[in-house]
């Protein structure tokens, strides 16, 4: 079978990069149909991978391949038809593309490594794929118009926030099956997970506020208020307390969620999504306004550097060690 050959190759050449391994940032690029590939030690782009259709959505599997997803649907019998790619980082070939029931917002990769996790707003569900049989396992409703998806990792959970009834549902990812839903004052459009996985932050930009949720009780902690309404990104940081908050106006925040200490920089022009780039204590921020991305350090926002996008709006990011440094350089761009 092709794919599986891919697949084959692709483990094999990332194998023998081990050695010498560089690490890869992949960045979604939405509208401009195509994946950045980024040297997270210069943060300096490498090459385009092309091959996806407004890609908004890209994780790291645990095969050593990438997985994306189109934020477009076309028509198709029983609605809207979104795809899902699997993609070769080591040749830049999406090399398996799958229709899915409709536009794919977020992603992530459950704890074992195994599933893909990709929410579909219009389909009111999430899709499950299955990296073994390289095929969609199962679809999942979880609630009206799901968005973001994380990983509980020291427990077979993940959580989705559904934008349409105000909820959040807490999936058990050995069952497949909800295993409740929580109550949201406002319209949840962002996730995070703290470092010692107890606290569940759900971003309600309407408000202006984080909800704290304890994660085995399922009840609020508290209400953080970050300062603005209608913020368009949030991630928490690798330290488990710097939460990072973006827009609408041209600031980044960190608020320290322990403390309440907050402080903010100007970046000049709007920042969208927000990604803290594993390992190397940075955090990527891209511009809504041009195809850029602001270099930050995450411990205290200093600016490190920027980057030009070749076209489209940075979305979410995957990061993969393992790719030897020729290979890094010789992205496929076809």
């Amino acid at each position: 079978m092709r794919v599986r050959a891919w697949v084959f190759c692709t483990l094999f050449f990332l194998a023998c990069g081990q050695a010498a391994a560089a690490t890869l940032v992949f960045m979604a690029l939405g509208p401009a149909n195509r994946i950045l590939a980024i040297d997270a030690s210069r943060h300096q782009p490498t090459r385009t991978l092309l091959g996806v259709i407004d890609a908004r959505a890209v994780v790291a599997a645990g095969s050593g391949l990438l997985v994306s997803g189109s934020f477009t649907s076309r028509p198709s019998e029983g609605g809207g038809a979104g795809e899902l790619y699997v993609i070769d980082p080591a040749h830049g070939h999406t090399v398996l593309t799958l229709p899915v029931r409709g536009r794919i917002h977020t992603q992530a990769v459950t704890s074992d490594g195994r599933y893909v996790l990709s929410t579909h707003p219009d389909s009111n569900a999430i899709s499950v794929f299955d990296l073994q049989s390289l095929q969609v396992a199962r679809y999942l409703k979880t609630g009206a118009a799901p968005v973001a998806v994380v990983i509980r990792r020291l427990e077979p959970r993940a959580f989705v926030s559904n934008t349409g009834d105000g909820t959040v549902a807490e999936i058990d990812t050995r069952t497949w099956q909800v295993a409740r839903h929580w109550s949201v004052d406002g319209i949840p459009r962002f996730l995070a997970i703290d470092r010692e996985e107890k606290r569940l932050l759900v971003g309600v930009p309407e408000q202006g506020t984080v909800t704290v949720v304890q994660l085995d009780t399922g009840e609020v902690e508290r209400r953080i208020p970050v300062g603005r309404k209608g913020f368009a990104g949030l991630a928490l940081g690798e330290d488990g307390r710097s939460l990072f908050i973006g827009g609408p106006d041209t600031r980044i925040t960190l608020l320290d969620i322990e403390s309440g200490a907050s402080r903010h920089v100007e970046l000049g022009a709007r920042p969208g999504d927000i990604n803290p780039i594993a390992g190397t204590g940075t955090l990527y921020v891209a511009s809504r306004e041009k195809p850029m991305v602001w270099v930050l350090n995450q411990r205290n926002l200093e600016l490190l550097e920027t980057f030009e996008l070749p076209a489209g709006e940075g979305f979410q990011v995957a990061v993969l060690s393992g790719i030897a440094p020729a290979e890094a350089s010789t992205l496929s761009s076809h």
